[in-house]
């Protein structure tokens, strides 16, 4: 899985928390598909995000998990935003 991070940066990270934390191959997984390496390079507390990755502590807020924005994905359009029938 690691293999096809085009990224050397990105795979080396992964490669190295995985070893420290101790995480499976399904976790490993699983913070590749969360966007770990994203959701540190965007943040300005990357301690506390690497906290609730390594289950150090738990998120105090939905912000820590996932930002739509950090991951890529688009913000939900308000009511006024959308197109009209």
């Amino acid at each position: 899985m690691l293999i096809r991070i085009p990224e050397p940066d990105k795979r080396e990270f992964y490669e190295l928390e995985s070893a420290r934390s101790g995480w499976s191959g399904k976790e490993t997984e699983r913070q590749i598909n969360a966007a770990l390496y994203e959701r540190l390079v965007l943040s300005s507390d990357k301690e506390s995000v690497l906290a609730v990755a390594r289950r150090e502590r738990l998120p105090e807020r939905p912000g820590e998990i996932i930002k739509a924005d950090d991951a890529g994905v688009p913000r939900p359009q308000t009511a006024g935003g959308l197109l009209r029938a």
